[in-house]
């Protein structure tokens, strides 16, 4: 029997994970459990949040500094087009300029 080793792992939505632990919980179940069991063997990991409408910080607000990347997706509607946004704020040890990127979603 081959055994397989997994090279992502998606939580989506993070938020449920950590919605139920105190602020320092929640930051040891990211930063001991989930980053040192993942970092070693290679595992990529995808943490997936809402931000709610009209607030600017995600959660408890520090799992924006452990993440390595940051994208945020946005969906901006102004006269009847509505186009979908892509901004990387963050990608750690690569100088990066912030800029704006509309995406589509299609078949191919």
């Amino acid at each position: 029997m081959r055994r397989r080793s997994p090279s992502r792992l998606v939580i989506d939505p993070v938020t449920a994970v950590l919605s139920s632990s105190s602020s320092d919980e929640a930051r040891a179940i990211l930063r001991t459990s989930l980053f040192k069991l993942t970092k070693e063997p290679g595992i990529t990991t995808y943490l997936i949040a809402e931000l709610p409408y009209g607030q600017e910080m995600i959660g408890f607000g520090f799992e924006e500094f452990l993440a390595d990347v940051l994208i945020k997706l946005r969906v901006e509607s102004k006269r009847g087009l509505t186009k979908r946004k892509l901004i990387v704020f963050k990608a750690r040890e690569v100088p990066l300029p912030i800029h704006e990127f509309e995406y589509v979603i299609g078949r191919d």
